[in-house]
C-alpha cells in the first residue's frame, strides 16, 4: 500500500494484518510498528521573484506574518498544519492562511502571480522546472518533511517484510 500519508486507517490495517507494509509522511508513534525514514527535507517558503520578500536570502516567520499563505488541505497533512501554526505561535506570529488548495499546480500558479506564498520542501522546489518561483529558507522554522516506510515489528524477519525493508534500505542508500 502506498499513500501520501500514513493514515489512522492504514495504521489500523497494519495492526490488523490486512497489509504488511506502508509508506507515508509521518513516523508511527506505536512501538509495535517499525519504520525507516526514507527522506528528510527542510520546509521553506515558496514565493514569486516579484514578491517584496524575494530580495531576502533568508526569512523569519515574523517576515511573513502579514502575507496571504496558501496551504494544501489540512485533511491531507494535519500534523504539518498543526506544526506550522504551533511554530509560528511560539514565536509570537499568527499566520494568515488565505486558502487551502488541493491542486499543487493551482497553488503554485497563485504563488507565481504574487497573490500569496506557500510552504514547500526544498526538494519540491526544483530550480530546473520551477524557474518562475523562488524558495527561501525560514531560519526560525525548524520543520522537515519526511517519508517513512512502516511495518509490524513482529514481522520484520518474515521473508516478505524483510525483502520490503531491505528494498527500502537499498532505495534510501541511493537517494
Amino acid at each position: 500500500m502506498r499513500s501520501r500519508t500514513i493514515t489512522q486507517s492504514a495504521l489500523a490495517a497494519l495492526r490488523s494484518r490486512k497489509i504488511d507494509f506502508g509508506y507515508g509522511v509521518y513516523a508511527p508513534t506505536d512501538d509495535a510498528l517499525g519504520h525507516l525514514e526514507m527522506s528528510r527535507d527542510r520546509l521553506g517558503l515558496l514565493l514569486s521573484p516579484e514578491h517584496p520578500l524575494a530580495r531576502n536570502r533568508t526569512l523569519n516567520l515574523a517576515d511573513i506574518e502579514n502575507e496571504h499563505i496558501l496551504l494544501q488541505p489540512r485533511q491531507l497533512y494535519p500534523k504539518l498544519h498543526a506544526d506550522l501554526i504551533t511554530a509560528a505561535r511560539l514565536r509570537g506570529v499568527t499566520l494568515r492562511v488565505a486558502a487551502e488548495v488541493l491542486d499543487l499546480e493551482a497553488l503554485m500558479a497563485l504563488v507565481v502571480i504574487g497573490d500569496a506564498v506557500t510552504f514547500v520542501s526544498e526538494k519540491l522546489w526544483d530550480p530546473a522546472s520551477q524557474v518562475s518561483l523562488l524558495w527561501r529558507p525560514v531560519d526560525d522554522l525548524d520543520l522537515y518533511l519526511s517519508e517513512f516506510a512502516v511495518w509490524r515489528q513482529e514481522d520484520e524477519d518474515t521473508p516478505v517484510v524483510q525483502a520490503l525493508v531491505d528494498s527500502a534500505k537499498e532505495a534510501r542508500r541511493r537517494l
